[in-house]
């Protein structure tokens, strides 16, 4: 789990804003996104659900839109 962690905030600080986003919401939500769809993320920071689901692919995670 602090591997991942670690990635989450690494990215936090990349240069694709995208993942900046997406990174510093899940840090902000204290890495709990169990009431999150990708979907839904993507609609809170006003990002495509595709982009959601790369990154988390990114981070090795499986995600569904929904």
């Amino acid at each position: 789990m602090d591997r991942l962690i670690n990635k989450i905030k690494s990215l936090a600080h990349s240069a694709n804003t995208n993942q900046q986003k997406i990174s510093q919401f899940i840090i902000d939500q204290n890495f709990d996104l169990s009431r999150y769809s990708a979907t839904k993320v993507g609609a809170e920071l006003g990002l495509s659900d595709s982009s959601v689901i790369r990154y988390a692919k990114q981070l090795g995670c499986q995600a569904s839109p929904t």
